[in-house]
């Protein structure tokens, strides 16, 4: 059990962060794998969801890099603050993506006959970044809390 309630915040969002991210390789991968989907569908649909859905993205992954602040407050030499600083660290990995991300979104929307090359380029990129940031940082803060942070 954690000693403090702040330990929990991090855990807490990243968890939100990879519920998140799975729920999306659910609802968008059909955009791909369903060929009765007119490209123009898949171009409208990102123009629609972008602003909402970045939102989540932005308060989940910045609320758990806030990590570091409880990190600080942890034994310089403890294995729960180096778990902390890593997880952290993944969390704000997390947004090194964003550039690319924005690019193949904004190709998606302005040009929508390349919607289909655009969404599955989007479920590669969002699938290394999943294995790369957010189940890192989530495993992480998960070990820092079950070792009493």
């Amino acid at each position: 059990m954690p000693s403090s309630p702040s330990a929990l915040i991090p855990l807490l969002t990243t968890t939100a962060s990879l519920s998140f991210t799975i729920a999306e390789f659910i609802f968008i991968s059909p955009l791909v794998r369903a060929k009765s989907i007119p490209p123009e569908s898949t171009s409208a649909f990102w123009d629609y969801v972008l602003r909402p859905g970045l939102a989540p993205v932005v308060v989940y992954n910045g609320t758990s890099t806030a990590g570091a602040i409880l990190s600080r407050k942890l034994p310089q030499d403890s294995f729960g603050r180096t778990l902390v600083g890593w997880g952290t660290l993944a969390a704000f990995a997390h947004f090194a993506f964003g550039y690319n991300i924005a690019r193949v979104i904004e190709s998606m929307i302005y040009k929508p006959a390349t919607a289909r090359e655009g969404q599955k380029r989007w479920l590669k990129i969002h699938a290394l970044r999943t294995l790369t940031t957010d189940i890192p940082a989530f495993a992480c803060f998960l070990a820092a809390v079950y070792c009493g942070v």
